[in-house]
């Protein structure tokens, strides 16, 4: 358990896949006892071309600072963002 928790280490193909393994089956968990995130459409534009696109997260605030992130990474910024909730989220943090 020290090893993971070292600044210089690093992690092997096996452990990241144990890792993933364990992300996937705590999803499901959450999934078979009926947690969801929402959905949402975003509707923005960028250097004047409107673009759409749906993103599945926990909030509206983070589905907007996420596709900012995205955005960003590319060098575009996003102009008159809109949201529509498609389907309401039920998991709270």
């Amino acid at each position: 358990m020290a090893r993971y928790n070292s600044k210089d280490y690093i992690p092997s193909f096996s452990d990241l896949e144990a890792r993933r393994d364990e992300c996937r089956k705590n999803a499901q968990e959450a999934k078979d006892r009926g947690f969801r995130l929402g959905e949402y459409e975003l509707s923005y534009n960028v250097f004047g071309r409107p673009y759409t696109e749906k993103m599945s997260a926990v909030s509206e605030k983070e589905a907007i600072e996420t596709l900012k992130q995205q955005c960003g990474m590319v060098g575009w910024i996003p102009t008159d963002i809109k949201v529509k909730n498609l389907v309401e989220p039920n998991v709270y943090v």
